[in-house]
């Protein structure tokens, strides 16, 4: 079922959202939605069930629509907001308890703020280890390099979050996130990594991620269709020549 105006297209999602059901629903966003002109609005009540490639489904398509109009959600299902609340995902969309209530708030006429001056903070070159995990940042061909390497257990992902918002405050746009040291991720830590490049594209910078061909990160990005939503590549050295990995 769809709903059209000028400023939206609403679109009623029914059944699961999971590997085996997403495909429509990517091809209509990718084929059919103009997301230069209209807000896509996702009426997500009558789905009753989604695992991490229908969350990955909704981050690519929240990426994807950010150049136009942007993405909301509306009227999450009680499995759709578990998972994305468990996801940690619930900062990574915008989030209406109806359609009703997303049509209304996009046709509020938009009212200008204060204009705040941006004054990014100079950011140095740091070391932090931990017992089991280490995080490094350095500076090379004008990208602010972050490598992490060992097991993410909470404590190293609260300073990877911490590092994040540091390189997101600081007056670097650039930025390499190095995964290649690290054995396995969990959808905690892909939470994390989504919110980082939504701040970078909303910096208006630029975020490249270095992700081993045959690594089980690079499977599990595959399997979520994150490798459609991340520029990635398969070293530091292809990240830093830019030769962009199909």
């Amino acid at each position: 079922m769809e709903r059209e105006s000028e400023k939206y297209t609403a679109l009623a999602v029914r059944g699961p959202m999971d590997y085996g059901n997403i495909d429509p629903l990517l091809k209509y966003v990718e084929l059919d939605f103009d997301e230069d002109s209209r807000c896509l609005i996702l009426d997500l009540g009558g789905v009753g069930r989604i695992d991490s490639v229908g969350l990955g489904a909704l981050v690519g398509i929240s990426l994807k629509t950010r150049e136009g109009k942007g993405l909301r959600l509306a009227q999450l299902s009680n499995s759709v907001d578990y998972a994305v609340q468990k996801s940690k995902l619930t900062n990574s969309f915008d989030i209406y308890d109806s359609l009703d209530d997303a049509v209304i708030d996009l046709e509020e006429p938009e009212r200008d703020g204060p204009v705040m001056a941006y004054k990014p903070k100079p950011l140095e070159p740091k070391s932090i280890v931990g017992e089991r995990y280490k995080i490094e940042q350095r500076t090379e061909e004008g990208y602010m390099i972050m490598a992490l390497s060992g097991k993410l257990d909470i404590i190293a992902q609260s300073n990877i979050k911490r590092c994040f918002r540091d390189i997101l405050e600081s007056d670097y746009s650039k930025a390499i996130i190095d995964l290649s040291g690290i054995d396995t991720i969990g959808m905690s830590f892909i939470g994390s990594l989504l919110i980082f490049l939504r701040g970078i594209n909303e910096k208006e910078g630029h975020a490249k991620f270095v992700v081993p061909e045959h690594s089980y990160v690079m499977k599990t990005f595959r399997l979520v269709t994150f490798d459609r939503t991340f520029e990635i590549y398969h070293s530091l050295r292809e990240a830093l020549g830019k030769q962009l990995l199909k």
